[in-house]
């Protein structure tokens, strides 16, 4: 017996998920790489710093905040609350490193994930 995940991949024509890829896709993956980066760095590298230096550690939460609710275009409280959650374990990475390279290559991943490979497999 075969699960659903397996069922779905065997049922896809993996020759036409590979055209549809390769059309757009070294622009899709640059766009949402620096898409990742610039919201990093604006969010993690120049607001976390900035909110920190007023605020103590209120700065980490304040700065999730923002980056949460401007995501509220996607029109849903799970996605705000989601984002939320992700933009305060950023947080933490960046001040605890000190660098925003990790949770940058992280949010392009996620974003490569959410936008460019989980549509065709689920």
């Amino acid at each position: 017996m075969t699960s659903k995940f397996e069922t779905h991949i065997s049922a896809c024509d993996l020759h036409e998920l590979e055209d549809r890829m390769d059309r757009s896709s070294k622009e899709r993956v640059l766009a949402l790489i620096f898409t990742g980066f610039l919201e990093e760095f604006i969010f993690r590298g120049m607001m976390q710093q900035a909110t920190i230096q007023t605020m103590g550690r209120l700065g980490l939460i304040y700065t999730s905040a923002v980056f949460a609710v401007l995501h509220i275009g996607y029109q849903s409280i799970l996605d705000v609350i989601f984002v939320f959650v992700v933009g305060w374990f950023f947080a933490l990475i960046v001040q605890k490193t000190h660098s925003i390279w990790g949770v940058t290559l992280a949010h392009g991943l996620t974003n490569i994930s959410l936008f460019l490979i989980f549509p065709f497999i689920f």
